[in-house]
């Protein structure tokens, strides 16, 4: 009988058998975030009241825009 231990990363769920690599996945994932901005679209055009875009400030002073893939009217 062979015993196996697996590290799994608590952020993207990656399994490792290395600890060392599973720590630095975890490392890696910029999980401080915050919306700093969000854009909507009128109700007429789009009612489901999601925002069309947003953006994120990470950790380190970078802000990402994200944008909806589909519209969900």
């Amino acid at each position: 009988m062979t015993e196996l231990t697996k590290y799994r990363c608590e952020y993207c769920l990656t399994e490792y058998t290395s600890k060392c690599e599973c720590a630095e996945c975890e490392k890696n994932h910029k999980i401080r975030a915050s919306i700093t901005s969000k854009r909507y679209i009128p109700y007429k055009n789009d009612r489901c009241g999601y925002p069309i875009e947003i953006n994120v400030a990470f950790e380190g002073g970078i802000t990402i825009k994200y944008k909806r893939a589909d519209r969900c009217s």
